[in-house]
């Protein structure tokens, strides 16, 4: 190494290895983070944002991303205007969302939808129903009943017990040929 380039200052260290904090570190301001999520509390953030990163717009849209990201402040796209609030839904859809009646929700949300965005419609298709529109029968009632009563017994899905049901019942047919 020439005579004129100083070697690089090693850090202080402990007998054991550990690495010794340097002096002057207790002296530091606190962390960009910490000062950036202070002028946020304090309501300053856009003074803060212009001091510390004046002329780097790149910098500031990159921090604002970023505390959208982890939940400090809203997205750049989610911000809202100052006195703009959110509509509350009408009393038909908080009633069938209470009621649980997914097929009128579904047939509201639609129509609400439609009303907000009239050039954007939206296609769902009809889903065939599984169940025939009468009601179940007593025994079809005290099977599944029993079913569940079986399952739980034996700490097992109900799903797994019906599909277990149904192997023997394939296995049955394949043997007799009866259904």
């Amino acid at each position: 190494m020439p005579k004129k380039d100083k070697p690089l200052p090693t850090p202080p260290s402990t007998p054991f290895g550990r690495k010794k904090r340097p002096e002057h570190a207790e002296e530091k301001s606190p962390l960009l983070t910490d000062r950036l999520a202070t002028a946020m509390a304090e309501g300053k953030l856009n003074e803060f944002l212009e001091k510390e990163m004046p002329e780097n717009e790149h910098a500031r849209k990159l921090a604002e991303m970023m505390m959208g990201m982890t939940g400090m402040m809203p997205m750049q796209g989610n911000r809202k205007r100052e006195g703009e609030h959110t509509p509350m839904p009408p009393e038909d859809i908080v009633d069938a969302v209470k009621t649980e009646n997914v097929g009128d929700l579904v047939g509201l949300l639609k129509r609400e939808h439609e009303k907000r965005h009239p050039d954007n419609k939206i296609n769902i298709p009809e889903k065939p129903k599984s169940f025939p529109d009468e009601e179940l029968s007593n025994e079809e009632k005290e099977i599944i009943d029993r079913l569940v009563e079986i399952s739980t017994a034996n700490k097992v899905s109900l799903d797994w017990l019906i599909l277990r049901a149904l192997k023997f019942y394939v296995k049955e047919y394949e043997k007799t040929g009866k259904l």
